[in-house]
């Protein structure tokens, strides 16, 4: 009878030890895909940078919007300086933010993997 107690006894330990370890890992799972999440961000926001500026803001007409904006920039003073520079920052904020956005959408469809 103390020999199946001792079985009993190792079993049990073995099962600790197993959830244990098996928290580790997924602990670990979790801290990978939100590495790649960081990752996937971290792309989305290179790409914006290297989009800026280029054909795309074009295609959008941000550009002549810009163009305006700085020829106000140059003319305005005081707080009305301030609200243009505001206002020529908008396009990237918005698109920043966007990004941001997608980036939510994307880790909260695949949340079912972590």
């Amino acid at each position: 009878e103390l020999d199946i107690h001792k079985v009993r006894d190792e079993n049990e330990r073995m099962l600790q030890e197993v959830r244990a370890s098996h928290e580790a890992y997924q602990k670990r799972i979790k801290l990978m895909y939100r590495g790649f999440g960081v990752m996937l961000l971290v792309f989305m926001l290179f790409a914006l940078v290297m989009t800026i500026g280029s054909d795309f803001m074009d295609f959008i007409h941000v550009d002549i919007l810009q163009k305006a904006i700085v020829s106000k920039i140059k003319s305005s003073e005081g707080f009305m300086t301030l609200v243009w520079y505001v206002a020529y920052g908008l396009p990237y904020i918005i698109a920043i933010g966007g990004f941001i956005y997608l980036y939510e959408w994307i880790r909260k469809k695949f949340e079912v993997f972590l």
